[in-house]
């Protein structure tokens, strides 16, 4: 009895699995957050900026870097222009911030990004995030494409 238990719910593991690969749903980074298809010809390194909260005076966002290379990332360095300040930052070291250029850089727990991963972190900026608000990414020197609260980019 017990393995035909097991059998029924292998089956149903297998059928759920096939259903989530037809739909697109097996977490092979081919869709944003938000469920939108990723272009073809995007960037093997990209980053995604999600709006998490909107408060009265400013934003949390969660920008995550995507590693779609064959090789972990050692250390990263992200770059990129801003049309907003950078009030607060999680799990990741705001390291410069002129002129509506900010570089943020890893923590020491934050500092490797796997081959086919991803890393995360957070910051709270004045106003809300428009679809331009971030522009000419660079990870580790890497032209990066940017997709914002579900809006491709490519630079």
């Amino acid at each position: 009895m017990k393995f035909y238990k097991t059998s029924v719910l292998l089956t149903i593991s297998g059928l759920l699995l096939l259903i989530f690969q037809s739909c697109g749903l097996e977490g092979d980074g081919a869709y944003t957050k938000d469920g939108t298809p990723l272009p073809d010809n995007l960037s093997k390194i990209y980053i995604e900026a999600t709006t998490t909260e909107v408060r009265e005076d400013d934003t949390t966002i969660s920008i995550t870097i995507y590693n779609r290379t064959a090789s972990d990332i050692k250390g990263w360095t992200l770059s990129f222009d801003a049309v907003f300040s950078v009030l607060d930052i999680w799990n990741a070291i705001l390291s410069n911030s002129t002129g509506g250029s900010l570089v943020i850089t890893n923590e020491p727990w934050t500092d490797d990004i796997p081959a086919g991963g991803s890393l995360a972190f957070s910051l709270r900026c004045p106003g809300v995030l428009g679809s331009d608000s971030i522009q000419n990414c660079i990870v580790n020197d890497i032209p990066a494409d940017i997709i914002i609260d579900g809006t491709v980019h490519q630079d």
